[in-house]
């Protein structure tokens, strides 16, 4: 369940339609309701499904003063911020119900953001930040989601405007939040229990993104393009860390695994990879 939760974030990151706070049918999981991830029990009509995060970013020293004026400016100050995401399902369609993110820095309390959900629209409280000139006096009166996470801010309008007026997330927050899509969009991988069967050939992905894919089917094409990088790997437990190429790493589990023979990777003008596992009896055939 914490699996498949976290890849319900990733692939609404992914989804085309930023409307959607969470999407349930996608790249990673096919679910058409949020009850088939508890395998129907207990019966869901109604619930709530929440996330915390916690995001370490360094902070530029001349501005610390301006969120924690107690603290002393350093060249390493890192700002620590709780990110709490909580939908709320009901008839079949998850929403965001409330978005916080406290911040901190040495133990010391500082700005924070919440958006809840009161009805149809979002009640926003921001504390410890200085808001911009033009937007003192007024009320906010929503938040632009975008996907499950807080872009923009609705003021309220002046009398002789009539749509309302938009204004950023202060920094204090926007990086965080910004650090944190990053994260699960790119830096979250899965590999399901279901491996692709062998093929002689793999042909080029075509996605941007290099993931492995559900089944390993990007593995050829993986090894091939990040091979000679260099990779930390443990050669077993409780034995220090090395700095050695990935393809190294690889051969070297192999070997753990009992599987002696050769291998090695080739690509044909990047579009086809193969993965090649010499067999005993072909090396006793070229020796001969």
């Amino acid at each position: 369940m914490i699996l498949q939760s976290l890849l319900l974030l990733k692939q609404t990151l992914e989804s085309q339609e930023p409307d959607v706070h969470l999407k349930l049918d996608g790249r990673s999981l096919e679910v058409l309701e949020l009850k088939e991830l508890v395998f129907g029990k207990p019966r869901l009509t109604s619930c709530e499904i929440g996330f915390e995060f916690t995001v370490e970013i360094k902070m530029p020293p001349e501005i610390v003063p301006k969120y924690f004026p107690s603290l002393e400016v350093s060249d390493t100050s890192f700002l620590q911020s709780s990110i709490n995401i909580i939908f709320r399902y009901k008839d079949g369609r998850a929403q965001v119900r409330c978005f916080d993110i406290r911040s901190s820095m040495n133990d010391i309390i500082g700005p924070r953001f919440t958006a809840t959900l009161r009805g149809e629209r979002y009640q926003v409280t921001q504390e410890g930040i200085d808001i911009p000139e033009s937007f003192q006096g007024r009320d906010v009166i929503g938040v632009a989601f975008s996907r499950f996470l807080p872009g923009f801010l609705l003021y309220e309008s002046g009398e002789q405007q009539e749509r309302p007026l938009f204004s950023g997330l202060d920094r204090v927050f926007w990086n965080p939040i910004t650090d944190l899509e990053r994260e699960l969009e790119q830096h979250l991988s899965y590999l399901g229990p279901l491996r692709e069967e062998p093929r002689r050939a793999y042909l080029q992905s075509g996605s941007p993104s290099r993931e492995i894919g559900q089944r390993g089917e990007n593995a050829a094409q993986i090894l091939w393009l990040e091979k000679d990088e260099k990779v930390h790997y443990r050669p077993d437990l409780g034995q220090d860390s090395v700095e050695i190429s990935l393809m190294e790493a690889v051969k070297s589990e192999f070997q753990r695994l009992g599987i002696n023979q050769p291998i090695d990777v080739s690509s044909a003008k990047s579009i086809v990879y193969q993965l090649i596992l010499e067999s005993r009896m072909r090396r006793e055939l070229e020796k001969k």
